[in-house]
């Protein structure tokens, strides 16, 4: 079993891990928004495809513009399922360290 001292500076570590989850979680909601978005970028990209009486020129540069921010969403998305891995990651960890000062958190740990 930690000292005292020890399991001080666990519990300080743990309350910034949970501050950290409600940003986390913030961000996992809107990689959400921004999956959504995407597809339905994707469906205008679809019908940029579809003949119609806009010009080839006109088509072309609303499908690259739409290319261009169906881009920068899946950047966004994966910045933020990156850091949720990076949260999750580091939670492990902690929860290992903890539980070398506490064998009750072993099961939590795993």
């Amino acid at each position: 079993m930690g000292s005292t001292g020890q399991l001080r500076i666990l519990e300080r570590r743990v309350a910034r891990l949970l501050a950290e989850a409600e940003v986390v979680l913030a961000r996992l909601q809107e990689r959400q928004q921004w999956q959504e978005e995407m597809e339905t970028l994707g469906r205008q990209r679809d019908a940029c495809e579809v003949p119609s009486a806009q010009s080839e020129a006109a088509k072309e540069k609303a499908d690259d513009e739409l290319a261009k921010r169906i881009e920068k969403l899946r950047e966004q998305a994966e910045a933020a399922r990156t850091a949720a891995a990076d949260w999750v990651e580091r939670a492990r960890k902690l929860m290992l360290e903890g539980a070398q000062l506490e064998p009750g958190l072993l099961p939590v740990a795993e």
